[in-house]
């Protein structure tokens, strides 16, 4: 163990003979000089064998973070690599994992990758070209591999036989090697130009045809339930005035908007036209599907917010406008009676009045003694009875 001087190993000498900026010689007298060594001793160390000085530290020559040999003090960077020090230089002590140091130069470090070099496929000394010259390679994953034309593939993995597989028809390799055409709910896969098809099961599809190298999926498309192939592949359910679309054995069934009604009923994707009624506006279908806005003493049908709002032949009066499910009554008000005189819900009034009745859309009150009806106010105006405490000039009251 080293021994401490000064809170510092013996063996990195400390500089006690002012051979720093100090004065700090033995017997040195004055604070001055106390302050200097003291400056020295944490400025500066002095080397044993085997060491260098880097700034204020005594270092290992064979340390490669501080570089190897001396004078340097620079750090061993290798790249792909960790490194050591050999012969006072940086050499590579080992390699970062799928590379390798095939050169035996320090300066590129471990410069080849093993899974993808050709030269050196897996390991130094493996090239892949010494297999058969007469044919191309890469290197795939550390493996020797045929470089093969477009359209065929090396399937098994022996040069013998060369680039055996036509991967644009063959259903195990299909468009890649060890891509099989799936069997999923259904049968008879082809390859066709690197995609497979296959017939299906009822009720499913073969929809999606993923390319090479997604793997296939066969027939994976349930069409009695996929809104987006209801009934075969890429026929989609109408999202027209619909909220929610679902399809249920191939025929598509909406949730619609509000105001809108799918009144010609679940279609097959090809023919459905969502939410193709507006309930809201539809004098046929006011409020509800087949619910028609009455013709009886209606000059004009109307629909709106799902009421029947028609307009009124002469002295009838659409009062009641039923809601849906209640089917609409037309104009069902005779406006000639004391609770609809002239309008729906304007009464006559009994004010000061025996009794009233309704003519012409105007009320007709018998006065008590003393009052009179002078103004007989019309329609949309509320009926006032008979208002005139005295009796009637024209239209005015006279006391």
């Amino acid at each position: 163990m080293a021994v401490l001087v000064g809170g510092l190993p013996a063996g990195c000498g400390l500089d006690t003979q002012a051979q720093g900026t100090g004065l700090g010689t033995a017997g040195a007298s004055g604070s001055d000089g106390g302050i200097d060594a003291a400056a020295d001793v944490a400025q500066t160390c002095l080397p044993t064998p085997g060491q260098k000085q880097c700034g204020t530290k005594c270092v290992e020559e064979t340390d490669p973070d501080y570089g190897c040999g001396d004078p340097s003090c620079t750090p061993c960077s290798l790249p792909h690599a960790t490194a050591a020090c050999a012969g006072g230089a940086c050499a590579v002590g080992s390699c970062d994992p799928g590379y390798l140091d095939c050169d035996g130069q320090s300066t590129p470090g471990c410069e080849v990758r093993a899974d993808s070099d050709s030269s050196h496929c897996g390991d130094c000394d493996t090239d892949c070209s010494a297999l058969d010259p007469s044919k191309q390679w890469l290197c795939s994953s550390g493996q020797c591999q045929l470089l093969c034309p477009a359209g065929e593939g090396d399937c098994n993995l022996s040069p013998t036989d060369g680039c055996e597989t036509q991967l644009a028809t063959d259903t195990n390799n299909c468009g890649t090697c060890g891509r099989p055409c799936s069997a999923a709910h259904g049968y008879g896969q082809t390859c066709n130009q690197e995609t497979c098809s296959t017939s299906c099961y009822a009720p499913w599809g073969d929809c999606k045809h993923p390319a090479a190298p997604a793997p296939d999926d066969g027939c994976e498309t349930d069409l009695d339930s996929d809104s987006a192939n209801c009934g075969g592949c890429g026929q989609a359910c109408s999202t027209s005035n619909s909220a929610t679309q679902n399809c249920s054995y191939g025929t598509c069934v909406h949730t619609c908007q509000p105001g809108w009604s799918d009144c010609n009923g679940n279609q097959p994707a090809p023919s459905d036209d969502g939410c193709q009624t507006h309930t809201d506006a539809d004098i046929e279908h006011c409020g509800s599907c087949y619910r028609p806005c009455s013709k009886g003493n209606v000059a004009v049908r109307a629909c709106q917010g799902g009421l029947c709002t028609s307009t009124c032949n002469k002295d009838w009066g659409n009062c009641k406008q039923p809601p849906t499910p209640q089917g609409d009554d037309g104009c069902e008000t005779y406006l000639v009676s004391t609770q609809d005189c002239g309008s729906c819900g304007r009464s006559c009034s009994t004010a000061n009045a025996y009794s009233t009745s309704c003519s012409k859309g105007l009320c007709a009150p018998q006065c008590k003694p003393d009052w009179a009806d002078c103004s007989s106010p019309a329609a949309p105006q509320a009926d006032d009875g008979c208002e005139c405490h005295g009796h009637c000039a024209g239209s005015n009251c006279k006391p």
